[in-house]
């Protein structure tokens, strides 16, 4: 499953629904012509975790059916509750505010270890709960992480 996280990675989507819708289009488009052809991209996570209501609009307008939010920009509408359908919109979509994150500069400066996430995982996974995600896994950090530095 792709996730999309927009084209130019720009604060708030853009900084209006008509950036934003464009960012989610492009990138939903690019992801399903490179790399899942055969599958539809249905979620996003949102450039630098924010979320306003213009670019969640967007979103359901380009058709996704949620996106994962973060809670570093604290934006409070989504934070109500840690999952679940979005208000302010016309269209069914859901957020997800991700408690914990992979994020490449962060396994850099460890060391490139990942001790603490296999246990914060583990400790998901034990109360059946969603781990975080990978944040911009096309950058040149990741290529940083290989087998042999795992």
């Amino acid at each position: 499953c792709a996730v999309s996280h927009s084209v130019r990675h720009l604060p708030r989507w853009g900084g209006d629904f008509d950036t934003a819708r464009e960012e989610a289009a492009a990138s939903k488009r690019w992801l399903e012509t490179h790399v899942s052809p055969s599958a539809t991209v249905r979620y996003a996570v949102s450039p630098f975790h924010q979320n306003p209501p213009y670019a969640v609009a967007a979103l359901a307008d380009t058709g996704y059916d949620g996106f994962v939010g973060g809670i570093i920009a604290n934006d409070p509408e989504y934070l109500l509750g840690r999952a679940g359908r979005v208000p302010f919109t016309n269209r069914p979509i859901v957020s997800h505010s991700s408690q914990c994150m992979l994020h490449g500069d962060c396994v850099r400066r460890a060391n490139h270890r990942l001790d603490a996430y296999f246990e914060t995982l583990e400790h998901h996974l034990s109360a059946g709960a969603i781990f975080g995600y990978l944040d911009h896994p096309f950058s040149p950090r990741y290529h940083l992480l290989t087998a042999e530095k795992v």
